[in-house]
């Protein structure tokens, strides 16, 4: 799926707001995030030629405040908004862009995205759209910015039956570990059990799996920076936590962890596999 990310370029201007656009800068860093996140994806920010004439400060259009010699209210705003124009944000050359379209704007804006929670929710309202396997396989991990998925996901993903009917489910629950398992991780680690019980209410059954868990070892690969290099290294993990999609007899599962200290900075949900059940009658 193509994604084309749109600035809404009114949300810049100081006759919607009257503030300052270099006062904004709780703002500038939101949409920062958002930027990058697309840039990291193959993807910027596209706004049109006429973001440069729309009045932006007092008396000042974006062209003045870029380039005339007068100071910003801000030092730090005006690094960050140089940075955004020039190398996560392109001129828009297509008046009609073909894809489908994602707007994003500075500051809460109605039918906008303006944060990274906003914007990940755009991507994975165009994910519920995709009903071949292929495609949603390919799009889905541009739409959850805080997991990562083993080595492997991939393959065995694409052993799910019936894809389209579970589709909505497997999205509900990548959703809800994607925004919350950390959080949930945090506030109960000393009893994960009573975590597991709140995504049953939540989702459906929730537990850990410790009969099999020589069965559930995922790869899982991290990035280690040093001496000015990144250096690619791979840890294995046991995701005994699974979600029991459909039914609790069923072979749909999604094996996770809530994080590791190693990957990630432990910042990302990990998970191992949405599939069969890992043990080996279900292999074949």
């Amino acid at each position: 799926m193509r994604v084309n990310n749109i600035l809404k370029e009114e949300s810049l201007g100081y006759d919607i707001t009257g503030i300052g656009l270099t006062e904004r800068i709780h703002d500038i860093k939101a949409l920062d995030e958002v930027s990058d996140f697309c840039k990291k994806q193959g993807e910027k920010i596209e706004y049109s030629i006429a973001m440069y004439e729309m009045q932006v400060e007092p008396n000042l259009t974006m062209m003045d405040l870029l380039y005339s010699e007068r100071m910003a209210t801000s030092a730090d705003a005006m690094a960050m908004l140089m940075e955004l124009i020039d190398k996560k944000w392109k001129l828009q050359v297509q008046e009609e862009p073909q894809g489908e379209i994602i707007r994003c704007s500075l500051g809460k804006s109605n039918n906008a995205a303006h944060n990274m929670t906003e914007y990940m929710a755009e991507r994975q309202k165009l994910l519920r759209t995709l009903t071949k396997q292929e495609e949603y396989l390919e799009f889905m991990k541009s739409c959850f910015s805080n997991s990562v998925f083993a080595e492997g996901f991939d393959e065995e993903f694409m052993h799910i039956k019936d894809f389209k009917q579970h589709m909505d489910e497997i999205t509900d629950c990548l959703q809800v570990l994607d925004s919350e398992a950390i959080t949930l991780y945090e506030e109960y680690k000393n009893n994960l059990q009573q975590a597991m019980n709140i995504l049953t209410k939540k989702l459906c059954t929730c537990g850990p799996d410790p009969k099999h868990e020589k069965d559930l070892h995922f790869i899982f690969q991290y990035e280690v920076a040093e001496n000015g290099e990144v250096d690619i290294r791979k840890k294995d993990i046991i995701c005994s936590p699974h979600l029991k999609l459909i039914r609790d007899d069923s072979d749909l599962r999604i094996y996770f962890y809530w994080k590791d200290a190693d990957i990630c900075e432990g910042k990302k949900v990990l998970i191992g596999r949405v599939g069969r059940h890992t043990w080996s009658k279900y292999k074949k």
